[in-house]
């Protein structure tokens, strides 16, 4: 895509200075409040409903002209929508200018080819394994497959799916527009930190140093009422970015395209954010919604019409280290690994030194698998690598190796708390130092490991 470089002048987004200062490496890390809120587990979703299926000539609209976006590498597509949702597959999900009404029909774009589908939503979001979720104007949740809708929950108005084919909603909870967020994995809902109007989930691999902080994959963007940009790592600390939003859609390739603020019925001017440069250059035209699927940008315009424009990947990603992250394992703080599965410390090590080994401990290392660090891994705080008897490299906290469980079926599950080996020696979840646990009241001898 073509892209021009722009000076603070003329930039249509309102920077707040708190935005715009950055990280400079001193002062507190920005945080987002986390308001009390309702599952939407227990909040009966409004039901889908039930359409008959639109002949594909619906969409066939006349073609608009290319006023409302200018520029060599945008082409336009037949029909006219009013949201877009991207897959990385190519295709695409909008929703049309009809029914009158918040809730629109509700299509799918592959191959030359609009075909639609029962049923009417207020917005869209797209999984990358192409399960499509919709949000209804009366906040029912609902995931698409094999022709039918099935629902997750209510009291939402926004949605997003993340790399992992989970979702986040905005839902009820928040003073004002900000609403509370809440993270729904294989059907468990969990709230996490912040607020907003608007979300997109990352799909990027790569994380980047930003000048307003660390920006690690697999998080999530948040825009909030005024605008200010927010990102939420997946250990739940936030970084920001200068400017302000009304929408946010993010690439795989090291940047976020915004539609400035406040919102214009009319479109407002899209912009490019490169992480790695922390700098926004102006892009061609303005629109009402925006979507990427890695390699192209989609963008509806105020008039209705529908463009895409291919999208050159611009960012370096800072080498990935593959560091623990931080979650909440059993009540508490604790150590997972980048697919949440939680991590652990055995009592037989040394500092730095790894004593379970497939020789060790009836096949130690295949049933506690180490966390691998990568080969040109450094220390990063109380992180640091360590050279196991194989010659792997293998990350320690505060000089104790840790490990995954494979008797650990999914994320956040600790069932290798409290075993302990023949020779007295033990294993427990590795959190960090000063973390105080939940002392079950009817085993509370279970509670003995090294941070209880």
């Amino acid at each position: 895509m073509k892209t021009l470089r722009f000076s603070f002048v003329a930039l249509a987004i309102v920077v707040l200075a708190a935005a715009c200062a950055g990280r400079n490496g001193t002062g507190p890390l920005p945080q987002m409040a986390m308001p009390q809120s309702v599952s939407p587990a227990l909040i009966p979703p409004a039901p889908m409903a039930k359409t008959a299926i639109l002949p594909s000539s619906a969409m066939s609209s006349p073609r608009s002209t290319q006023s409302d976006i200018q520029g060599l590498n945008w082409t336009q597509i037949a029909g006219s929508a009013t949201q877009v949702t991207a897959s990385t597959d190519g295709s695409i999900w909008v929703l049309s200018t009809g029914p009158s009404g918040p809730d629109k029909y509700i299509w799918h774009y592959a191959n030359g080819t609009w075909t639609n589908i029962s049923g009417l939503a207020s917005q869209l979001a797209i999984a990358p394994t192409g399960t499509l979720y919709a949000i209804n104007s009366g906040g029912g949740t609902f995931s698409y497959s094999n022709g039918a809708w099935t629902a997750l929950g209510g009291g939402a108005q926004a949605l997003t799916a993340a790399s992992d084919g989970s979702t986040y909603v905005l839902s009820n909870g928040g003073s004002g527009p900000d609403r509370a967020i809440w993270h729904n994995v294989s059907g468990a809902w969990s709230q996490v930190p912040g607020a907003g109007t608007g979300i997109d989930a990352s799909w990027d691999t790569g994380s980047y140093g930003a000048s307003g902080g660390s920006v690690n994959s697999g998080g999530l963007y948040i825009i909030n009422s005024v605008g200010a940009i927010y990102y939420e790592n997946p250990d739940h600390s936030f970084s920001t970015l200068p400017g302000n939003a009304s929408a946010i859609s993010a690439t795989t390739s090291g940047g976020v395209f915004v539609l400035g603020y406040p919102t214009n019925s009319g479109g407002n001017q899209i912009y490019y954010y490169n992480l790695s440069s922390s700098s926004y250059s102006n892009e061609s035209g303005s629109g009402v919604s925006i979507a990427t699927d890695g390699s192209h940008l989609y963008v509806v315009a105020a008039s209705g019409a529908i463009y895409v424009s291919p999208v050159t990947p611009t960012a370096t990603p800072t080498p990935s280290q593959n560091l623990p992250q931080t979650s909440t394992v059993g009540g508490a703080a604790a150590y997972v690994n980048s697919s949440g599965y939680t991590l652990y410390e055995f009592t037989a090590d040394g500092n730095l030194v790894s004593n379970c080994t497939l020789a060790t401990y009836n096949g130690c290392s295949g049933t506690w698998p180490p966390m691998t660090a990568p080969s040109n891994a450094t220390a990063s705080g109380d992180f640091a690598p360590l050279t196991r008897s194989d010659g792997t490299k293998q990350w320690a906290y505060q000089g104790h190796p840790l490990y995954t469980y494979s008797g650990d079926s999914g994320p956040y599950q600790m069932n290798g708390q409290g075993i302990t080996e023949s020779d007295g020696t033990r294993w427990s979840v590795a959190r960090p130092a000063g973390t105080v646990t939940p002392r079950p009241s009817a085993a509370p001898t279970d509670c003995t490991g090294y941070y209880c």
